[in-house]
């Protein structure tokens, strides 16, 4: 491997909890409105706004990430649909009923998260793969300008 390449950090317990809360309030917020009150005129309107809504937030979400590996977006996804299955039962349940559990929509959405998790994370296999692909490419431009004989450039030191 070249030394170059710039791993990304890896994705930390207090981002982990912070994005799953801030997910969740959002997330929770939006079962609460939209399956407690009529919005729109149409309630098939009403899931489809809120299928959106959700797959907007979870990706919204998960690129805050960063590069995370597949094993890492399944531990996101574990642990995401397992703790706001609980949180709506303790919290969401109190606002809207137990009757929000029997609603299809609301599983269905639960189903979009994780496709959207699935799509939308940044693969960090991609993000290695692209950087291993710049420093190759910075060291034949290099090369042939060195074949060619023009000067080396001066190697910028950033702050």
């Amino acid at each position: 491997m070249n030394k170059a390449i710039i791993y990304p950090q890896a994705m930390n317990r207090k981002n982990f909890f912070l994005f799953f809360l801030l997910q969740w309030l959002f997330w929770a917020a939006l079962k609460v409105l939209l399956f407690n009150y009529q919005i729109f005129a149409n309630p098939g309107t009403q899931q489809i706004v809120f299928w959106i809504l959700t797959a907007v937030i979870a990706a919204f979400v998960i690129r805050r990430f960063g590069p995370i590996s597949f094993f890492e977006m399944g531990l996101v996804v574990i642990f995401w649909t397992a703790a706001s299955l609980l949180l709506d039962l303790i919290v969401a349940s109190k606002f809207t009923g137990l009757g929000l559990f029997s609603v299809q929509a609301f599983w269905d959405s639960y189903g979009i998260m994780i496709a959207t998790v699935f799509l939308f994370h940044k693969k960090r296999h991609v993000y290695i793969r692209h950087k291993m692909q710049a420093a190759k490419h910075h060291a034949d431009v290099l090369a042939a300008a060195q074949a060619n004989g023009q000067p080396q450039m001066p190697e910028v030191k950033r702050p």
